[in-house]
C-alpha cells in the first residue's frame, strides 16, 4: 500500500493528511477504502493489492475537482470520527490503568513488579547493546529486526512507567501549548 503514497505522497498529505497518515501503518487499509469510496471504485474479492493501489493511482492522476472536494470532504469525516474515537480511547486506557492498579493493590501480586524489572532490564540490555555498537556488524535484516525490538522494548518501558508513575493525556496537551507558544511572534514591550 506505500506506493500510493510515495506515487502522489506529497499532493494527498496536502488534500488529505488524515488520509495519508493512515499509509505506512496497521490503518493503511482504511486509507485504500476511503480512497476508493471518493474515486467511485468498487474492487472485487479477487483483486489484488497491487491491482487496487494501481487503478487508485490512475484515478488520483486523473482527478476532477469535484473529486478532490470529496476527497477534502472523506479526509474531514475520517478526521473527525478518529477525534470522536480518541475520546473514547482515552477513556478506555485509563480506565484499564485504573483497573490494573486496583487489582495490584488488592491481590499484592508479586508479577507487575517482575515483569516490570525484566522490561526494564531488558531495555536497558537492548540500549547497551546499540550504543556500545554490539549490533554495528548486523545485515541489513537482522538491524531492522533489532530496530523493532528496540521500539517494542521502549513502548513497554511506557506502559510500565505509566503502571507505577501514571500518564496522562494532559502531558500531551501542554507539549502542543509549549509549542504554539514557541511558534508564536512574542509581544512587543514598550
Amino acid at each position: 500500500m506505500s506506493s500510493i503514497f510515495d506515487n502522489a505522497g506529497s499532493a494527498l498529505a496536502a488534500i488529505a493528511p488524515t488520509i495519508a497518515g493512515l499509509f505506512g501503518g496497521p490503518l493503511a487499509s482504511q486509507g485504500v477504502t476511503a480512497l476508493e469510496g471518493v474515486f467511485g471504485l468498487t474492487p472485487s474479492a479477487a483483486t489484488t493489492g497491487a491491482q487496487r493501489q494501481a487503478a487508485i493511482n490512475a484515478a488520483f492522476a486523473n482527478a476532477t475537482p469535484e473529486q478532490i472536494i470529496a476527497l477534502k470532504q472523506a479526509d474531514n469525516d475520517l478526521n473527525e470520527k478518529y477525534l470522536t474515537a480518541g475520546v473514547q480511547i482515552e477513556t478506555l486506557k485509563y480506565t484499564d490503568t485504573t483497573s490494573a492498579r486496583t487489582m495490584q493493590a488488592t491481590t499484592k501480586s508479586q508479577l507487575p513488579a517482575a515483569l516490570a524489572i525484566l522490561i526494564t532490564v531488558g531495555a536497558a540490555v537492548v540500549c547497551w547493546a546499540v550504543l556500545t555498537g554490539h549490533t554495528a556488524s548486523l545485515d541489513g535484516a537482522a538491524g531492522l529486526s533489532i530496530g523493532t525490538v528496540i521500539g517494542a522494548v521502549i513502548s513497554e518501558m511506557k506502559q510500565v512507567t505509566g503502571f507505577y508513575f501514571g500518564s496522562s493525556s494532559a502531558s500531551g496537551d501542554n507539549n502542543a501549548l509549549i509549542s504554539k507558544a514557541l511558534d508564536s511572534t512574542p509581544p512587543t514591550i514598550n
